[in-house]
């Protein structure tokens, strides 16, 4: 429905298309969804199940089946979805920065941080709060970090201090796993 709304299919069927020039030059593609001003777009679209939702929205890939397209967006395909990336690979995938707002809860996470801050005293090693089997330590003082020859990485818990001027000051210890 919609001026061109179709136009060019020649063996698809049951496609719904909608939206001023949605599924033109779609001629085999069957089962697809098309909502918008050239939605599907104006190239040979001969894939099948694929939904395109949104102005000049158009599938990754117009050969392939089971794909998805909101507004140029959000995108989908075999059975995973992406901001921001139109062919994601993995479950859920993100191009770019995220904000949640409220409790996120997962399993097997990757790249913990955390960050401590460590009060001087007179000894050389330094016990991390949390146990970590590989990874990245970066310590910071007054906000500049401090170079790795700075300290050594003793796995699973410690620092040891190659300095003794380091020892008696304050600075924060971040690290990640």
């Amino acid at each position: 429905m919609g001026t061109s709304a179709g136009y060019g299919i020649t063996t698809g069927n049951f496609n719904i298309y909608f939206g001023r020039n949605a599924g033109v030059f779609s001629p085999t593609g069957s089962y697809n969804i098309a909502i918008g001003s050239k939605s599907s777009g104006q190239d040979t679209y001969t894939g099948d199940n694929n939904i395109a939702l949104g102005y000049n929205a158009v599938v990754p890939n117009t050969a392939a089946n089971n794909q998805l397209n909101i507004g140029n967006w959000i995108y989908g395909a075999n059975g995973n979805i992406g901001i921001g990336v139109t062919v994601p690979t993995q479950k859920f995938e993100v191009s770019g920065n995220g904000v949640f707002l409220g409790t996120i809860s997962a399993t097997n996470i990757k790249n913990r941080k955390y960050n401590e801050t460590y009060t001087g005293s007179t000894s050389t090693t330094i016990t991390l709060a949390n146990n970590y089997a590989t990874g990245t330590i970066r310590l910071y003082k007054n906000g500049i970090r401090l170079l790795p020859t700075d300290f050594t990485e003793n796995l699973p818990n410690t620092i040891t201090l190659s300095s003794a001027r380091l020892v008696t000051d304050n600075f924060n210890i971040d690290y990640d796993y």
